[in-house]
């Protein structure tokens, strides 16, 4: 597994930029001051930022036509992110990882997290109780032993991407695991998720790469049983990417931002044939 790689088809310059942008916004974000929670999540996806009005990618409309470098765009009420990519893209990018193993010499190999299963979640999602904080969200898996995690957005990134066939979104928050599992009731619960992802870890990088199905379901139609029953259905079937800086608060930031860039040109490099 060649960890170096880049995207080749991203000019030096686009690259460099980009680069610069995850520094400063790691620099500005992971190792930050705070009162309340436990650990800084960090986490990168690959998604769509685009117009509402005209349901089309910002990158690909005509006022953008001379942009080639990363932009990092604010959202303003036409302007959304749109999450994900399809299953077919989600397909590709997962035989290209497979492909990467199979090539690797036995040294890359025996270090690379290859994964033996999909892991499966359902998480029930709940509005946090500051209210000074509303945005806060308390995510519980119900199982034998029931936890729940409180999770509080700190900012959103969003980078235009004009020479690839997505945009990204740099995320952090804060987590901290509950004391006491959340009590959930149809009434209570905003959001009911089964996520199924599998993980890869490539070695020598800082990053893990998570590719999920993400199945919501509407909590009141939803038997809230473990695992969910088989008249569950979903309302809705997404597909995402995502980059995780594992141990966040421990990173130096020059070296994570380096790190996510060869990750980021080696797992989604057959994409790339889409501009």
């Amino acid at each position: 597994v060649n960890s170096s790689s880049t995207a080749a088809d991203m000019d030096a310059d686009s690259l460099l930029k980009l680069q610069k942008i995850i520094h400063e916004q790691l620099r500005a974000n992971i190792h930050r001051d705070r009162r309340s929670l436990g650990k800084i999540e960090c986490e990168l996806r690959v998604g769509r930022i685009i117009n509402i009005e005209q349901d089309e990618r910002l990158a690909r409309m005509p006022m953008n036509a001379g942009i080639r470098q990363p932009v990092i765009l604010p959202l303003r009420n036409n302007i959304k992110w749109v999450p994900g990519v399809d299953a077919t893209t989600l397909r590709v990018i997962d035989d290209g990882i497979h492909e990467l193993y199979a090539k690797a010499s036995p040294a890359e190999a025996e270090s690379f997290v290859f994964p033996h299963e999909t892991i499966e979640r359902v998480l029930y999602i709940t509005r946090g109780r500051n209210l000074d904080y509303p945005d806060d969200r308390v995510r519980t898996i119900l199982t034998p032993s029931s936890m729940s995690e409180l999770k509080r957005p700190l900012k959103h990134v969003n980078i235009m991407m004009p020479l690839l066939p997505f945009d990204l979104r740099l995320s952090f928050a804060e987590e901290m695991d509950l004391k006491q599992p959340e009590h959930i009731t149809p009434q209570t619960v905003i959001l009911v998720r089964r996520r199924k992802r599998v993980y890869y870890h490539f070695p020598g990088e800082c990053w893990r790469v998570d590719l999920s199905q993400v199945d919501k379901f509407d909590p009141a139609t939803t038997t809230f049983s473990v695992p969910l029953g088989p008249n569950d259905r979903p309302s809705s079937v997404g597909h995402e990417i995502e980059f995780e800086l594992v141990n966040a608060q421990d990173e130096d930031p020059y070296t994570a931002a380096e790190s996510l860039i060869s990750t980021l040109g080696t797992v989604l490099r057959p994409l790339l044939t889409q501009v």
